[in-house]
């Protein structure tokens, strides 16, 4: 049931995210240039572990644009999407940014997923001042001192302090335990800012350690 949900709540977002393209006027000059199609990248995990998740992207843009088409377009112009698989690589990812932004018929970008593959997706965008909105990523330096990616949604630095006031004033709770995956995006530097900046905030609350679960 909670797949279900997460995966609505995706298709959802992928909708709000289409629509700011178009509302952002990205298009405006095509349209004025009378072209017939306009293209917008997606990249995402297709393949991989995390390929569903890059499925329920996917499924969220072509049900944006199915209804979009259904009622004659923008003024008679075709969206069309250009999906790229980086399966949630940064190396791949950044590979990716560089074709799609070379690609002169690609107005924008929807994506990416990993705040690593952002991040360094979005070195390329912004060189080459491609405008990207991104659903899931939630590191500061995705947006930071880079006017051309924008999110839809909240950053590590608001999770932390909502997370911690929550269990201070709302749960009451005097101590407070962290357990963390062994993975690239906790370990990147900077510092994951999610966990630093909740270790930070829940003073005076005690923590009683960092627990790495087994096989991660």
């Amino acid at each position: 049931m909670k797949a279900k949900f997460r995966n609505k709540f995706k298709i959802l977002l992928l909708m709000t995210l289409l629509s700011e393209l178009i509302v952002w006027g990205l298009i405006k000059g095509d349209i004025e240039e009378g072209r017939q199609e306009i293209h917008i990248a997606l990249a995402c995990p297709v393949s991989g572990p995390e390929g569903e998740i890059g499925k329920s992207f996917i499924r969220g843009a072509k049900l944006f644009l199915q209804d979009l088409e259904d009622q004659d377009g923008i003024k008679g112009i075709k969206l069309i999407l250009d999906i790229y698989d980086e399966q949630n690589d940064p190396a791949l990812a950044a590979l990716m940014a560089e074709d799609i932004a070379n690609n002169p018929k690609i107005k924008a970008v929807v994506g990416h997923h990993f705040s690593s593959c952002s991040i360094k997706a979005g070195e390329v965008y912004k060189k080459y001042q491609l405008p990207a909105i991104t659903p899931g990523s939630t590191h500061i330096d995705v947006t930071k001192e880079n006017p051309y990616y924008l999110r839809t949604i909240f950053n590590d630095n608001l999770q932390s302090r909502f997370l911690a006031n929550y269990m201070k004033k709302v749960l009451g709770n005097e101590t407070v335990s962290i357990i963390q995956e062994d993975r690239a995006y906790v370990n990147e530097k900077p510092q994951n800012t999610a966990l630093s900046g909740f270790v930070t905030r829940v003073s005076p609350l005690a923590a009683t350690g960092i627990a790495t679960p087994p096989g991660t």
